[in-house]
């Protein structure tokens, strides 16, 4: 018997719906999250499915103790935005009309527990002179990493279409990512630059710039050549590069302004520019990155 006509609607018929509605909008990776958090929920609390009014505060609440048990509070707090957000998009469509058990929980432990490191000098040269020597795509995904600071999803994500070109500057333009402040753009080197331009020469706009469909994949296949190679640390991996990136714009001087533009981190907390303004120009960007990326050690 359907559940959904009688009983109300489940967690799993919820997601499906959520993944009806969203899946064009919002990047493979980030539906493979969703996916993922159900799925972790429905493990723990040892449910192959659960109506959604079923859900009690005080399972998210044991959850949510058990996850900080393992993990960052920033990750905690991902995990139950994810499952809450299924729950908003069906309060919206008149699916539940009780309160959500996702909302009002506090959340303990420490941001710090996988705050990433950077690579030291060392390692970085060792990147450089060994990884992906032969492989060119997954080569340029190391260096976009490096010279842009873009998360791993972000650039598996980027399409041709994604590729601004104006006079000489080569820009990526990031559409969805972590957080709505991540859509932005982002100058490239001269030398990436004309790499992308070729690259782009013979695909069409809805095709993957570098060809990888996963990120999940391609971020375990940097981790494992980390891992073996370069440390065990696991506070070191491909998120490293923002990190390297992001210290890059600071020690170079660019303002905080532009810099955020750049990385996708929340700016304009102002009425003046972040309401009225339209940004800024790309030769603007151009110039604030070129300061950043003479900092870069490659």
């Amino acid at each position: 018997r359907d559940h959904h006509s009688k009983y109300g609607i489940t967690l799993k018929e919820a997601l499906r719906l959520w993944i009806r509605k969203f899946e064009a909008s919002k990047t493979k990776d980030t539906v493979a999250k969703i996916k993922k958090a159900v799925d972790a929920f429905l493990r723990h609390s040892k449910n192959y499915d659960i109506l959604l009014t079923d859900i009690t505060k005080k399972q998210v609440h044991d959850y949510i103790e058990a996850l900080q048990v393992k993990y960052a509070k920033t990750t905690v707090q991902g995990q139950v935005s994810r499952m809450r957000s299924i729950w908003t998009y069906c309060e919206s469509i008149g699916e539940v009309t009780t309160t959500s058990p996702f909302d009002g929980h506090i959340y303990t432990g420490g941001t710090e527990v996988n705050k990433k490191q950077p690579f030291t000098i060392e390692e970085i040269r060792w990147i450089k002179e060994n990884v992906a020597t032969n492989e060119p795509n997954k080569r340029l995904l190391v260096k976009l990493g490096v010279f842009t600071g873009c998360r791993i999803s972000e650039l598996c994500n980027l399409q041709v279409q994604h590729i601004i070109t104006e006079g000489d500057i080569t820009a990526l333009y990031i559409a969805t990512g972590k957080t709505d402040a991540a859509e932005r753009v982002i100058p490239l080197t001269n030398e990436l630059g004309e790499r992308v331009r070729a690259l782009i020469e013979d695909k069409q706009g809805n095709e993957l710039l570098l060809g990888f469909n996963n990120s999940s994949e391609m971020s375990r296949w940097f981790s494992r050549i980390k891992t073996e190679n370069i440390s065990t640390d696991s506070t070191k991996c491909f998120h490293s590069f923002r990190v390297m990136f992001s210290t890059a714009m600071q020690q170079s001087g660019v303002d905080e302004l532009k810099a955020a533009a750049i990385l996708g981190h929340k700016r304009g907390n102002t009425m003046t520019y972040g309401y009225y303004s339209r940004g800024y120009e790309l030769q603007q960007l151009k110039e604030a990155y070129d300061r950043c990326v003479e900092r870069i050690i490659w």
